[in-house]
């Protein structure tokens, strides 16, 4: 019995994030690797062959990095390409920077069976962008289309439950985003045996983007390095992130994770416990979806040369992402990167749904910013992500919907309750 082996600091935790942090496992005396670990045999000792923190920062300017970014971008790429050249390429568009450097790249280095697919409800704006993207680039495009009825089929389905037992590893959710999408794809028999999916992630964390702009201010300091990495990486759930003793929790969490590494500027401890904890738990773990669907895979922007390029580029350049920024601009492939069209406004409500803006705007005229704020959490239901949240039924929503960040939180509660239904009742 599993909840005989756990207790309800782990739960809590998982609630927060999605994931356990640093070693720590649902399974009694059982610990997991942490990023960059192996276990060694025979002596069975744990080695750390790598970590995202700075140990050559070269005082170059900025030309001098895009160009040592671009010989880095192009060497990746073309070694992806000769080694998968019997494959279809199939990359997940969304229309963001990420993918359209990495369909650019393809396309620009000669790549052949290539097709650009993209996902979500009808008329969502990252489609539209990424359907233009590859109509100037010349691929191949293909739009599977969300449903909420498809999503509660399959969320319902024994499939996704033998999904989920698979990519957990009893210390993460797994990760939803492509599930659907990819269940589609099967049905629709757009996967072929021999593809391989290339997809963007994370270019935007790697490259600067996700450090929060107040930790590059000259009175920060550890205490508003913790409450950043609460606040985006501990919050889930609202009513949980409220409770004093759960906030103590979290911040034992994190300092274990960064005790040995407080010399470096904040930006750089806050990109090493995003990379250790959410990126390597939750958000590569997408991978494990292309696995369950025995698909080939590749992370280009995780490869290990652009990981220790980046790690170390001067804090002031992961500023906002700004040396990335700057090469996608200068590089700026058949002007993807400098297309007023291609770079407008991304709105997270699909078609008609856009009226959604004007209606809170005269809300928040009416009423104030609060229960504008509040309208825009009850409407989420109907929105961008409408697939996600339509695995669950509006009432269980509704009861939620206050407390909760998005769609992954209900995951998150559904994935605790089916593994450790006594004790998750004890938080939600």
């Amino acid at each position: 019995n599993l909840e005989l082996e756990t207790d309800l600091k782990k739960i809590i935790e998982f609630a927060m994030t999605g994931y356990l942090t640093n070693d720590k496992t649902f399974l009694f005396d059982v610990k997991q690797l942490e990023s960059a670990e192996i276990l060694q045999y025979p002596n069975l000792k744990i080695k750390k062959y790598f970590h995202f923190l700075p140990d050559k920062i070269l005082d170059d300017d900025e030309n001098d990095y895009i160009k040592k970014l671009e010989f880095q971008i192009n060497n990746i790429f073309k070694s992806l390409i000769e080694k998968n050249s019997e494959k279809n390429f199939i990359v997940p568009l969304s229309g963001g920077l990420d993918s359209r450097l990495v369909i650019g790249k393809l396309v620009e280095l000669g790549c052949k069976n290539l097709t650009a697919v993209s996902y979500g409800p009808k008329k969502n704006y990252e489609a539209k962008i990424a359907k233009e993207v590859a109509k100037i680039l010349g691929v191949k495009w293909i739009f599977v289309e969300s449903k909420k009825s498809l999503a509660k089929k399959y969320f319902n389905s024994k499939e996704r439950l033998e999904y989920w037992k698979m990519a957990s590893g009893m210390c993460s959710s797994p990760n939803m985003q492509e599930f659907e999408f990819l269940c589609e794809m099967k049905r629709q028999k757009i996967l072929k045996k021999n593809s391989i999916i290339v997809n963007g992630q994370t270019g935007d964390f790697i490259t600067g983007a996700h450090i929060p702009q107040v930790l590059f201010n000259a009175n920060a300091d550890l205490n508003l390095l913790e409450d950043q990495i609460i606040k985006k990486h501990f919050s889930l759930w609202k009513n949980l992130i409220n409770k004093e003793s759960n906030l103590i929790l979290a911040k034992q969490s994190i300092n274990s994770q960064i005790k040995n590494i407080k010399k470096y500027h904040l930006g750089y401890i806050f990109n090493y416990w995003e990379w250790s904890e959410r990126q390597s738990k939750y958000v590569v773990n997408q991978q494990r979806t292309y696995d369950y669907f025995n698909l080939s895979w590749n992370l280009p922007l995780w490869e290990k040369d652009f990981m220790i390029f980046w790690k170390n580029v001067p804090i002031k350049y992961l500023k906002n992402g700004y040396l990335y920024k700057a090469y996608l601009k200068k590089w700026n492939y058949k002007n993807l990167f400098q297309n007023e069209k291609l770079n407008r406004e991304i709105y997270r409500w699909p078609g008609n749904l856009k009226m959604v803006i004007g209606f809170a705007k005269i809300i928040e005229f009416i009423f104030g910013k609060k229960i504008k704020n509040l309208f825009y959490e009850y409407m989420k239901y109907f929105g961008h992500y409408s697939n996600h949240y339509g695995s669950f039924s509006f009432f269980h929503f509704l009861k939620r919907a206050r407390n909760i960040r998005h769609h992954q939180s209900l995951y998150v509660e559904t994935w605790l309750k089916e593994n450790f239904p006594r004790l998750s009742d004890k938080i939600f």
